[in-house]
């Protein structure tokens, strides 16, 4: 019976399949690998590797730069080294503190062995981990030793079995920093110490068999910072002031003359004075030392001499260091900083062995393919190939001819020099998205005018040039249409050759309308506004996801480099259709960080306007009714300040509000409707009682009636409405969205009877537990999950439930009276997904009848003072797959039934209809007429996922954080982003396209099937006529 419910779900799934030839119509899928943090060359693959901010491991095709693979790590399992090995081609990196180093294939990205360094009860609390090749000597090859926690290992290259494992407590207890270090033929030194001691501990193994000495103590003339690096055979480390380099030599594989501690002074006094240092590992033992925004730099040799050298520009300088053929000696540095006019790039290269300026570069930037704004950026860090230096010069060529150099600038992007010239460029910020907007593109006619500009013709003539009277007056363009329709034809019923394939997917491509630079009357073109951690933002085209503009400013990207939580609102909106909407991003500092404002021109992404906000903000509170001022709305926003901490909840202190815009339009405005104005905040404390228990508070706040900002301060009058306390740490937080549309309170039930939906624009979804972190220690079945939902306007508690033997982390949504979380049942060890639906149980004199007749008298209004009886109807679900993360779909009426968009743990989004997650499911396998006419669908336990409900298809989001809907005009689509390090753009209609037709409709084929009818009808009528007058004649 289980396997025919399990059938009729399945068959009763809206079909998200579609034909090969239409993916890609009206989606898109955007790769990225992010910010890097380690780069390395190979010499002779025409790849780079890197590990990034992202948590991935990626390798880039030098040519193209396309990716040529990655592979992702989680939050459970950080990235914490990565290192190239050249024989045989490996990839290797430790993960979660060292605790796992993988090797995968440096060419293909394929998995090649694992090794365990320790177990979960033998790691030290923040030590450090590193990886190092070493050479075994006597012809054996080289070996990876890999150092963590308490252990160092050697490990075969080739298939990772353990060669000798070492036990390093004299070394690692205590410390936080490891490095090693196998430039000594058969020895493996490690370097072991705590950043802020003035103590090295060194430990000199022997390769061959693992056996070692006591550990050497050094003590060093000054205390040691964090910034280090290894050349060859010596460890340099600045200080902890910032004010000596300290180098210690261990050729042989033992220390030689101790560490010596030099003064920058003595360096490079210009170094010296600066804030932050960049200390780059260059060959045989020799160091390159500069800092950005100084016009200088020091190269400090395995011998202690030291060479300074005049930089390449005054500001952003980033140093890199790279071995070319031949001579280990023979060691480049590079030196690459903007150009004034940030028209190119300075690169500076110098031999560390000689001590000579090899060559100096301007390598042309070329101009942005969109507009930018904000200052240019600068390059803060640089990786160099230098192994085809010596080619390049037998050939005639310059010695940067031979290089290849990769570029980190300040808005991460990044750039490949090679060959002396800008191979390609990538913007990785778009790989850390943090909150987007929808918003319309240029209307038709103002567009046109741009283009009209740009090209020299007529704006009429411009609008003309697209839609139907543009395909009319285009004679060739009216024959690639006409050829296309009969391709469509050929390629429906299966008669097409490969090249009349291809060509039908190019002439679809090239006369698609989704990627003209203005708005549709269907609404299906927007301008995807995208905000990034690093501070700059992005205007994207839906179409295509081509990047429109850029837009980065000071405080932004102060902001987005500190991590303080940006939001994205619209500022401004516009009457008419000439103007551009005005965005705002609110940097929130929270506590003790900094806060801005910066107002940006959503079609141009120009910087408006740009404030710094003189407190720290913790929440930001948008007004759903904007101000009129005749020709524009302008939003409103209630900035908050932390709440004060307090030893006691009695004298709990009022948080400190500020309205933002604050002028006398605005004042007005939020002063007719300031005491109906309410919000909460939320605080973390240790219970009552104990000291490792904790409990979620929760602080509702309103405003005094015509309560305007103090002439003095700027604050708001604030008074306490109501406090909930709820024990254990927060686990999930859901609220509902002010702007979704709701269609009818009423729900009509299969017996024509009523349901009432509690429709409360202020409900509060709050679970609260078992801490993730303490689980490990409280058995399976004593862990448990409160869920909670809240009226924020009162306080009230309006309904509240417990899962035993469940965990965090809790995911969920709310919309219109229904909510829907996910949690871990931690017995069963599978996904549980469980939906809450609230209806108004209270009396209501009110009938389909009356309603059809008018002669209704239910007149009450809905309040969120006082909560009427409550119908809550509730049940639990086991998921397929487990999930990161929940989004609902949105239409513009609210009509189109819901599906909730699943962010899976194979990064993928998948739409699941909202009548699985029906509480009114019947337990019974055989339905009634009336529950079959609401299509309510016999219970079954497991919610499969379809492979047919995805709607990123075969695509990958590696990273995904988030799904952002939006509504189209039509009621029946939904535009849908996914976002992570990838982007994926799609639009999904969960109750098919019921008011359009699809945007590839094959009119060919309509007009095929009409010919058709026609003939056969007049082939119907001919053949009745002849059968009725052979009828006569007989």
């Amino acid at each position: 019976m289980q396997v025919q419910a399990l059938l009729l779900l399945l068959l009763l799934a809206p079909a998200w399949a579609i034909f090969e030839d239409q993916a890609g119509t009206y989606d898109w899928y955007k790769q990225y690998v992010g910010r890097p943090t380690t780069v390395a060359f190979l010499p002779g693959k025409e790849r780079v590797f890197l590990s990034t901010q992202q948590n991935l491991l990626a390798s880039l095709h030098t040519k193209a730069g396309s990716v040529a693979w990655r592979r992702k790590y989680t939050e459970q399992d950080p990235l914490e080294k990565a290192v190239a090995l050249q024989k045989p081609a490996l990839l290797l990196a430790a993960s979660k503190g060292g605790k796992y180093v993988r090797a995968w294939d440096a060419l293909e990205g394929g998995f090649k062995w694992e090794v365990v360094m320790f177990d979960g009860t033998t790691a030290v609390p923040g030590a450090s981990c590193d990886i190092a090749t070493v050479e075994l000597g006597d012809g054996k090859g080289s070996a990876v030793a890999a150092v963590a926690s308490d252990t160092l290992k050697l490990l075969g290259a080739s298939k990772g079995d353990e060669l000798w494992s070492a036990s390093l407590e004299q070394a690692s207890h205590a410390t936080r920093r490891l490095l090693l270090t196998g430039a000594a033929v058969g020895t493996v030194s490690l370097v072991a110490y705590t950043p802020g001691s003035a103590h090295v501990h060194v430990l000199s193994v022997a390769a061959a068999d693992g056996s070692y000495q006591d550990t050497e103590r050094i003590t060093t003339a000054a205390p040691l910072g964090d910034v280090a690096a290894v050349s060859g055979a010596a460890v340099a480390v600045i200080s902890e002031d910032g004010q000596q380099l300290c180098t210690l030599n261990l050729a042989g594989g033992v220390p030689q003359d101790g560490m010596s501690c030099v003064p920058l002074q003595e360096l490079a006094p210009a170094l010296a004075a600066a804030g932050r240092l960049q200390l780059a590992a260059a060959d045989a033992g020799a160091f390159a030392l500069s800092s950005p925004g100084t016009a200088g730099i020091a190269i400090v040799s395995a011998d202690g001499s030291v060479a300074s050298f005049p930089a390449a520009a005054a500001a952003s300088l980033a140093a890199a260091t790279a071995a070319s053929e031949g001579s280990p000696a023979a060691s480049l540095v590079a030196l690459a900083a903007s150009s004034p006019d940030a028209s190119s790039v300075i690169v500076q290269l110098l031999d560390t062995a000689s001590g000579d300026i090899v060559e100096r570069a301007n390598v042309a930037l070329p101009a942005a393919a969109h507009p930018t704004s904000g200052p240019a950026p600068r390059v803060v860090a640089a990786w160099l190939d230098a192994s085809k230096r010596k080619g390049a010069a037998a050939a005639g060529g310059s010695v940067l001819q031979g290089c290849r150099l990769l570029l980190l600038w300040s808005d991460d992007q990044i750039t490949l020099v090679s060959g002396g010239e800008v191979s390609w460029t990538r913007e990785e910020a778009l790989a850390s998205g943090t909150s987007n907007l929808f918003i319309d593109l240029p209307a038709a006619r103002r567009a046109a005018a741009a283009a009209a500009d740009a090209a020299g013709s007529s704006p009429q003539a411009s609008a003309a040039s697209a839609g139907l009277l543009g395909l009319l007056r285009d004679n060739e363009k009216l024959k690639r249409w006409v050829r296309l329709q009969v391709l469509s034809v050929l390629v429906q019923f299966k008669l097409s050759s490969v090249q009349e394939q291809e060509e039908f997917l190019t002439l679809r491509q090239a006369l698609s309308d989704n990627n003209l630079p203005f708005r549709d009357t269907s609404g299906f073109r927007k301008l995807i506004v995208l905000l990034t951690s690093s501070g700059k933002a992005f205007g994207l085209h839906s179409g295509d996801g081509r990047i429109l503009w850029t837009s980065t400013a000071p405080a932004a990207a102060a902001a987005g480099s500190s991590g303080a939580k940006q939001h994205l609102r619209v500022w401004r909106r516009f009457h008419d259709l000439t103007h551009a909407p005005q965005l705002a991003v609110i940097s929130a500092g929270g506590e003790g960080g900094s806060s801005s404002l910066l107002v940006l021109n959503g079609h141009t992404g120009e910087v408006l306007q740009e404030q710094q906000l003189p407190y720290a903000v913790n929440k930001v509170i948008p007004q759903p009714q904007p101000v009129h001022d005749g020709a524009a709305d302008q939003f409103l926003f209630l900035l908050v300040e932390p709440l004060p901490a307090s030893s006691s909840t009695d004298t709990q202190p009022l948080p400190k509000v500020h309205l933002l815009p604050d002028s006398a339009s605005t004042q007005q405005h939020l002063a007719k409707s300031s005491g109906s104005l309410f919000f909460w905040l939320l605080q973390q404390a240790p219970a009552a009682g104990s000291s490792s228990a904790k409990e979620t508070v929760l602080h509702g706040f309103g405003f005094e009636a015509n309560a305007v900002p103090d002439a003095g301060s700027g604050l708001l009058p604030v008074v306490p409405a109501w406090q909930v306390a709820l024990p254990g740490a927060l686990l999930g937080l859901a609220a509902k969205d002010a702007t979704e549309p709701v269609h009818s309170y009423v729900k009509v039930l299969g017996d024509r009877s009523l349901k009432y939906n509690y429709l409360n624009p202020n409900l509060l979804f709050v679970a609260t537990g078992t801490s993730p972190a303490g689980t490990a220690d409280v058995p399976a079945e004593q862990q448990q999950v409160s869920v909670t939902l809240l009226n924020t306007v009162t306080g009230g508690v309006l309904h509240q439930q417990l899962h035993s033997g469940c965990a965090g982390p809790v995911h969920a949504v709310v919309s219109q009276n229904w909510v829907v979380y996910a949690l871990r049942d931690v017995v069963a060890l599978r996904q549980q997904a469980t939906v809450i639906e609230l209806y108004d149980a209270s009396h209501h004199d009110l009938s389909i009848a009356s309603i059809l007749m008018g002669r209704t008298k239910h007149s009450a209004a809905l309040s969120s003072y006082s909560s009427p009886p409550l119908e809550v109807l509730s049940q639990s679900f086991y998921l397929q797959h487990s999930l990161t993360g929940m989004a609902v779909s949105q239409t513009k009426q609210g009509i189109t039934t819901k599906q909730l968009l699943v962010n899976t743990i194979s990064d993928q989004v998948f739409a699941l209809d909202k009548r699985y997650l029906d509480p009114r499911r019947p337990l019974r396998a055989k339905v009634t007429p009336e529950e079959a006419e609401e299509r309510l669908l016999p219970y079954s336990e497991l919610v499969v996922f379809s492979p047919l409900q995805y709607p990123t298809l075969d695509k990958q989001v590696l990273g995904l954080r988030a799904v952002s809907v939006s509504p189209t005009v039509l009621e029946s689509t939904t535009l849908v982003l996914a976002y992570g390090a990838d982007l994926f753009f799609s639009r999904i209609s969960p109750a098919l396209h019921f008011d359009s037709l699809q945007s590839d409709f094959s009119y060919g084929l309509l007009v095929v099937a009409l010919l058709a009818l026609a003939i056969g009808t007049w082939f119907a009528g001919y053949s009745s006529q002849q059968a009725m007058l052979k009828a006569k004649w007989q």
